[in-house]
């Protein structure tokens, strides 16, 4: 039953990131659930296991980095494109880390922070 609720609870949140980046034309629902679920079914499949969640949190962490950077571009003009997106998706496969840690308290808290800061602040704030 807890699985069950933690993949609802991800889903949710995924479609909520996923709606609100859409509307700026960025990544969307499908990709933002895709990554909180990835992440999410590493780190629960790791403590399944008796594993260290800590080992699997840490690469976690350089994998969606790595993708990360592919995100991120410079134009000719020299601008920066996509580095806000980049950082979302990080946070966001934290965010799945956490749900399948079982932290929910925190995973609220911080899909409230997150949430306000992308709506909030303003593109070059």
């Amino acid at each position: 039953m807890k699985l069950l609720l933690s993949i609802i609870l991800l889903l949710l949140i995924g479609l909520l990131f996923g709606h609100e980046r859409k509307t700026k034309g960025l990544i969307g629902p499908r990709t933002t659930s895709l990554v909180l679920l990835g992440s999410f079914m590493f780190t629960w499949l790791s403590n399944s296991l008796d594993g260290d969640p800590t080992r699997i949190v840490g690469q976690i962490a350089t994998g969606i980095s790595f993708l990360c950077a592919g995100l991120i571009f410079k134009s000719d003009s020299k601008e920066i494109h996509n580095l806000t997106t980049a950082v979302f998706v990080w946070c966001l496969a934290a965010i799945g880390c956490m749900i399948g840690i079982g932290l929910y308290v925190e995973v609220a808290i911080l899909t409230i922070i997150t949430y306000l800061i992308l709506t909030r602040y303003k593109k070059n704030d």
